[in-house]
């Protein structure tokens, strides 16, 4: 989707033994030093003259940022409902001309989204039935689903082992749900939209933890590097953090000034490193 279109301080950091490596496609069009464009750097209302704004997010922990970036989600949501109210009604989808799915554990879903029920309490057996309907479930059943369940261990060991597997499923519908929305149906089903919308929800986490009582808030363009093997041809994806839409942008040097049509635009270098458990985030965001 073209823009213009509808659509705490971070904890003690924690110095990993060893810093990913930059690939050199990454640093070719994010560095600081080498925007696609010097009118992106300028501030708003600014002059060509002003000082670039940075912020950085240096080994956050993943999670957190991708706490913040659901909550975030949740209430941009919200906003956007025509009553204001958060819609936790457990209709399920279903296509057209098509009959409703057989839903086998509907009452699991609505008492994990209203808190009566902790997924850790949950039977495996049960855990494991309702994974299959998932694929049933709106965008705002499976996010309010997922804030539910944002404080279970992911560890896959002992008897967690099913419910982890429930969450690493929940998580793949929710961020595959998100890319198709932000990119408002423009990609099809062969695209990695579960990888475009992890990148989303984290660039929404990092812009709620990034703000600075003195630079204020990070712009709403946030330029951010994707991984080739997700998405061939295309190196980076530029998203609207407040109107909910997103774009990847072919090749390795992408003209961000025509497209941004005067806005600023945050453009990210990735420094990330750890996996797992250990991963961490290091944004560097520069404006």
């Amino acid at each position: 989707m073209m823009p213009g279109r509808d659509a705490a301080t971070p904890s003690a950091a924690r110095t990993p033994q060893r810093r990913r490596q930059v690939q050199p496609r990454q640093q070719e069009g994010l560095t600081p030093d080498s925007l696609p464009n010097p009118r992106l750097l300028r501030r708003a209302g600014g002059s060509a003259g002003h000082d670039r704004q940075r912020w950085r997010l240096e080994q956050v922990p993943h999670e957190r940022v991708l706490r913040a970036g659901l909550l975030r989600l949740q209430e941009l949501l919200v906003d956007r409902s025509p009553d204001g109210q958060w819609g936790d009604s457990f209709t399920f989808e279903t296509g057209p001309a098509q009959p409703p799915p057989r839903v086998l554990r509907a009452s699991f879903f609505e008492r994990i989204s209203d808190g009566s029920l902790e997924l850790k309490a949950c039977p495996p057996s049960d855990v494991a039935a309702a994974q299959g309907d998932l694929r049933h479930l709106s965008l705002d059943q499976l996010l309010a689903i997922r804030i539910c369940t944002l404080d279970f261990p992911t560890t896959r060991a002992g008897t967690f082992n099913v419910h982890s597997n429930f969450i690493v499923a929940l998580s793949a519908q929710l961020f595959n749900k998100i890319g198709r929305r932000a990119f408002q149906g423009q990609a099809d089903s062969s695209q990695s939209l579960e990888v475009v919308g992890m990148r989303f929800v984290l660039g929404l986490g990092a812009a709620e933890l990034a703000v600075d009582e003195h630079k204020g808030s990070p712009p709403a363009l946030w330029l951010t590097p994707l991984d080739e093997d997700d998405w061939p041809g295309c190196s980076f994806m530029l998203a609207h953090n407040t109107e909910l839409w997103a774009m990847v942008l072919p090749g390795t040097s992408p003209d961000v000034a025509e497209l941004a049509k005067g806005s600023n635009v945050a453009v990210v270098m990735d420094l990330t490193s750890g996996t797992g458990e250990d991963r961490s985030l290091h944004w560097e965001v520069t404006s």
